[in-house]
């Protein structure tokens, strides 16, 4: 909930982020990309959209990937970096980070999935630079999945 007691969602098919009214359940706004996100977003594998959403301390959000991005039906096995996004709700602006593939750990770039994030704090860097943990998960057919924290260092 942010300081309005309002809720934000991420979606993965979208990918949107939707800003909800917390008393009513209203949905107040609808981002997706080329509509309030970058364009680039649409690029997303098929469902490897959003897949993570958190409110920083100072009130930035910030929503992560859930894979890299398919630019063009051909960067999916191989990018080098996942994206996370961060949005200031007041102004509109977007940024985009990069989330390095550990290319050691997974073999193509869509087996490290970025499953949930929390925000710690946004004191680190610039303006909303939160550090936050995010949960990672590997893609193993049929076994258990392997999952593990990550801490990433915005700024």
């Amino acid at each position: 909930r942010d300081a309005a007691g309002d809720f934000w969602i991420v979606e993965e098919y979208g990918p949107s982020l939707l800003h909800v009214d917390g008393r009513t359940g209203a949905v107040l706004s609808k981002r997706m990309p080329g509509r309030g996100l970058p364009a680039v977003l649409a690029a997303r594998a098929p469902n490897r959209g959003f897949e993570g959403v958190a409110l920083a301390p100072g009130g930035h959000l910030f929503a992560a990937l859930q894979s890299a991005l398919d630019v063009d039906g051909e960067t999916a096995d191989t990018a080098l970096f996942s994206r996370l996004l961060e949005l200031n709700p007041r102004t509109g602006c977007t940024h985009m980070f990069a989330v390095p593939v550990d290319r050691a750990r997974y073999r193509k770039a869509q087996d490290q999935k970025i499953g949930d994030l929390h925000a710690l704090d946004d004191e680190t860097g610039v303006a909303a630079a939160p550090v936050m943990p995010a949960v990672l998960q590997v893609s193993v057919p049929r076994q258990v999945i392997p999952l593990r924290l990550q801490r990433l260092e915005i700024g």
